[in-house]
């Protein structure tokens, strides 16, 4: 029983340097960059989901001062920004959670 209490510690002992391993690289990353690499490529992500957003918005409705619903021209191009949203999800590996 003693050898595998010795192996447990073994393993704790290497699990508490491995993390702190992990802690003091990102610190370092981030104190050199600013931020690490996974928030760098989070950032260019949102930034082009904004712009893809704003162009939705666009093409959906051009002039945004009007009100009231779409025309019959704005309705058919909706059926296409869903399909085409739909395609764009699934490239970027957006899934949607099951319920």
């Amino acid at each position: 029983m003693e050898a595998l209490a010795a192996l447990s510690l073994a393993a704790n002992v290497m699990q508490v340097v491995q993390f702190a391993a992990q802690i003091i690289t990102t610190g370092n990353e981030i104190f050199q960059t600013g931020s690490t690499s996974h928030n760098a490529e989070i950032e260019l992500v949102s930034a082009d989901l904004k712009v893809l957003n704003d162009n939705l918005k666009g093409f959906a409705r051009p002039d945004s001062l009007v009100q009231g619903p779409l025309t019959q021209d704005y309705q058919v191009r909706i059926p296409t920004l869903t399909c085409w949203n739909y395609s764009l999800s699934r490239a970027i590996g957006f899934e949607r959670s099951s319920r």
